[in-house]
C-alpha cells in the first residue's frame, strides 16, 4: 500500500529479498500519471484498476480513498484478472478499517461477488489449459522418443503413426497457446513428466494411458468452455479431442493385434 508519491505505507512479501519501499518509490512517477487519469473518473465509480505488464512481472494497481494505492506485483505467468478481483476485496476491507461508510462497501461487495464467479472460473480455466499445454509438450516428446526407439516386427505399423502423433500434439500445443493468450493468460513453458521406457510393449502401454487421460481432460475442458460461453475455445477443444480419440484407437489396434 503506497501513497501517491510512491512512499510505502505498508508492505508484505513472502520473498525477503524484495525491498518493497524502494519498489514503491520507483512506482511514484507511474502513480502520478495514474492519478491524473483517474481524476477524470466519476467519484462514485468505486475503486479503479490499472494493469502494467513488463518483461519480468505484472503489476495490478488499485486506487483507494485519500489518494492511496494498493499495488500487487505478480509473476509474469499469473492471471492479472484474478489479482484485480482480490485487490478489489482488499481495497474495500482497508477502506472499511479506515472508517469509510460501510453501506457503500457492502453494496460494492455484492456486485463483486456476482462478478467474481465468472472471473474465478475464467482464471481456473486458464490454469487448466496451461496444465493441458504442459501435457501436450510432454506427449510430443514422448511420442517422438518412442517412434525412434520402438523395436519389433509387430510394431512396424505403428512407428510412423507415433511420429505423426508427435506432430499432432505440437499442433494441439499451438492451439492451446493461442487460446490461453486470447483469454488473457500466458502460455506456460513448463513440461509435464515424460513417461518413457526401453521396452516396446511398455511404450505402447504408456502412450495408451496418456491418451486416455487426455481424452478425459479435454471432455472436462469442453464443459468448462461451454459454461463460460467461450464457443471458439470449445470448437478448438472438440477438434483436439477428435484427434486424441483417433490416437487411442490406433494404439488399441496394435495392442489388439
Amino acid at each position: 500500500m503506497v501513497a501517491e508519491d510512491g512512499e510505502a505505507v505498508a508492505e508484505y512479501s513472502p520473498l525477503s529479498h524484495l525491498d518493497l519501499p524502494i519498489i514503491g518509490a520507483h512506482q511514484g512517477i507511474i502513480l502520478q500519471m495514474i492519478r491524473r487519469v483517474m481524476a477524470g473518473r466519476a467519484p462514485d465509480d468505486g475503486a479503479q484498476h490499472i494493469g502494467i505488464s513488463t518483461e519480468l512481472t505484472k503489476i495490478a494497481i488499485s486506487t483507494m480513498q485519500e489518494g492511496y494505492y494498493l499495488i500487487l506485483m505478480l509473476a509474469k505467468n499469473k492471471f492479472i484478472g484474478r489479482a484485480f478481483m482480490e485487490s478489489r476485496k482488499a481495497v474495500m476491507a482497508l477502506e472499511q478499517e479506515m472508517g469509510y461508510p460501510i453501506d457503500q462497501t457492502l453494496d460494492r461487495i455484492k456486485v463483486l461477488e456476482r462478478e467474481e464467479g465468472r472471473e474465478t472460473r475464467r482464471a481456473r480455466l486458464i490454469e487448466d489449459l496451461n496444465w493441458d499445454l504442459e501435457w501436450e509438450y510432454a506427449s510430443a516428446i514422448q511420442y517422438l522418443q518412442h517412434a525412434a526407439t520402438i523395436t519389433g516386427a509387430q510394431y512396424e505399423s505403428i512407428k510412423k503413426k507415433l511420429l505423426r502423433h508427435s506432430y499432432d500434439e505440437m499442433e494441439h500445443a499451438v492451439k492451446l497457446s493461442d487460446q490461453i493468450y486470447y483469454l488473457g493468460g500466458t502460455p506456460t513453458t513448463d513440461v509435464a513428466k515424460r513417461e518413457v521406457s526401453l521396452d516396446s510393449h511398455e511404450m505402447i502401454r504408456l502412450d495408451l494411458a496418456s491418451e486416455t487421460k487426455a481424452i478425459k481432460r479435454y471432455k472436462e475442458r469442453i464443459t468448462e468452455a461451454e459454461s463460460l460461453r467461450e464457443y471458439g475455445l470449445r470448437r478448438n477443444l472438440e477438434d483436439i479431442l477428435v484427434q486424441e480419440e483417433e490416437h487411442k484407437r490406433e494404439i488399441l489396434a496394435v495392442i489388439d493385434d
